[in-house]
Parts: C-alpha cells; structure tokens; sequence
C-alpha cells in the first residue's frame, strides 16, 4: 500500500525493492511565515520562463555574493578545498562567486519540475548495458550540480535513492523546512523510491534490492572510513557502494550532472564492473578518480565538503572532520 498523497495527488512509492515509503510522507513545516511561502510558491516561481530566471538568479546571486564578504569567504573554503594547491587567489574568488550562483540556480530549477524532468542525459546507452546484464545497477554521483537532476533517470528504469539524514529528520522551521519538503515532494512525483543510508537494515535491503534487479542512486562523497585519494587529497570516504557491487555483482555506473549554459544536463559513464577489480577498494579508487576528474573540470559547480554535518575543515593535503 503507498502512504499519504503529497502535493499534486502523488504517493509515495512502496513497490520498489529496497524502498521505505514512509519516508516520503509529506511533513508539517513549523514557524512558516507569509515570506517564506511566498519564496517557494510555485505559482509565483512559474511566471517566469525557466531559462530566464535561471540567468536572472545567477546575475542576482553574483551581486550579492561581492557585496557580502561572509557569504564569499564561505564560498573560498569550499573552493579552496577542491581546487589543486597553490591555486591563484584571485581564481578561487572567482570560483566561490560563480559556486554560490550555481547553488541558487539549482534551487531555482527545482521550482520548474518540468524543465527539471526534461534535462539531457547523455551515455543513456551505458545505462541500459548495466540494466540488461540483470544483475541490479549501482547509479554513482557526486554533490555536483543539482542533486535532485538525477530524478531523470527514472524516465528510463525504477530507482531508488539513498538519502542522507535529512529524509529522516523533522523538518527545520521556516523557509529551510518548505526547502526540505519540497525536495520531498519532488521524489514522489518523479515516482522515485527512498532508503536512510544509515537505518537498521537498510545495507541488507539494498543488497536485497540489488540482488532482485533493483536500481540504488548513491552519493559517492560522504564521510567515511576509506582512505581515498581524491581531488589531489586524503579524503575519508564510505566505500558502500563498492562493497555492494562486489557482493552482489552489480555494475557501478557513475554519473555527473554537467553544466549546460545556465542549467546541467546528465553524463553517464561506461559502466564499472566489480569482475574488473582484485578488491573494494580497488573499485572504489577507480569511482574517485572518474568523478575527481569531473569536479576539477568545473569546481564551481561542486556543494563545498566544509559544510553542516560533512567535514570540518580542508587544506591542500585533507579534508578534516
């Protein structure tokens, strides 16, 4: 049986293996003033035609990214953190305008679900390579570009994707909270599945999932316990999602969401295969170097690892947490 219906009548999803539909259950936002509705009508956002108020966010957010000196020197530790060391200063800064505009161009993209559903997806051949050998697929992405443009793929197979503690925790007050559901509501109504990376059992049932055919979109860049050499850096990652491939067989498809003028369109890569691999790890070196490559061609595009619940701090050897 799927759950309550969202905005727009959608449901959440309950068929898809290694899915949690209670996880998609629309939740009350509190402290929601009249301000903080009207930034995320979508009513007021669709007025305007979606390739004009993307350019129109970037010019915005560029201004006020020069006129706030906090706000960009955020920006500078993010950039700073995924650029190679001994990157010219007057570029970072470059950098860190142009990723805080990035940023606020995918917010915007979310409030055009159709334009957000219609992106480009380029490699979709190696998509269905990875479906047909029946052994269940493993979708690999970064926090680059919009993450929610990944819902795309549900046009061509059912997925499911494994989400950070945010689909699991109350949603914060005021407008972040309406930010919160909106992502929500947008995986019911692109008909995508969920699991909490982090619940009790929830590695069994992706396995499980895996195993019978099924589909997982799984973040590649979170803190974890593997040494990974990535972005010219030792980075801490989890290594889930070339464990899994290893147990079950399941190729590793990674995947970049890459600029395309104001908005992104979706690359996907020729498949991993674990039988390729003597170990995990070996796998998982080859997934940082593929996306490591990706990210350096437009850094401007990556969400910043020095954020709320990643990592602490960076230099040119590490990333801290």
């Amino acid at each position: 049986m799927n759950g309550a219906p969202g905005p727009g009548g959608h449901r959440p999803r309950s068929d898809l293996p290694g899915s949690d539909a209670a996880l998609l259950v629309p939740r009350d936002v509190p402290d929601v003033r009249r301000l903080d509705r009207w930034r995320s009508s979508a009513r007021l956002h669709a007025l305007v035609p979606t390739p004009l108020a993307l350019r129109a966010t970037d010019v915005l957010y560029r201004a006020a990214t020069r006129a706030r000196p906090d706000r960009l020197e955020a920006a500078r530790v993010g950039v700073r953190a995924v650029t190679p060391p001994g990157t010219r200063e007057a570029t970072i800064t470059r950098l860190a305008t142009a990723a805080v505009a990035a940023q606020a161009r995918a917010w915007e993209l979310y409030h055009h679900p159709r334009d957000l559903a219609a992106l480009r997806v380029d490699g979709l051949h190696h998509l269905v390579a990875a479906r047909d050998e029946g052994r269940g697929v493993l979708v690999s992405y970064v926090h680059y570009g919009p993450e929610l443009a990944w819902l795309v793929l549900r046009r061509h197979l059912p997925i499911v994707a494994v989400l950070g503690d945010w689909i699991t925790e109350p949603p914060p007050p005021g407008y972040r909270g309406l930010q919160v559901e909106h992502r929500r509501a947008l995986l019911v109504a692109a008909g995508m599945g969920a699991a909490h990376a982090g619940s009790p059992g929830s590695a069994t049932a992706q396995v499980r999932a895996l195993q019978t055919g099924g589909a997982l979109l799984t973040a590649f860049d979170l803190p974890g316990r593997r040494p990974t050499r990535y972005l010219a850096r030792t980075v801490g990652l989890v290594d889930s999602t070339a464990r899994m491939s290893m147990m079950t067989g399941a190729p590793v498809l990674p995947g970049t969401a890459v600029p395309d003028g104001a908005s992104w369109r979706i690359r996907l890569h020729a498949p991993l295969r674990p039988a390729t691999y003597s170990s995990a790890a070996d796998l998982h070196q080859a997934l940082a170097d593929i996306h490591g490559d990706a990210v350096a061609a437009a850094p401007a595009h990556y969400l910043g690892p020095v954020r709320e619940g990643m990592w602490r701090s960076a230099d040119d050897t590490a990333w801290y947490r």
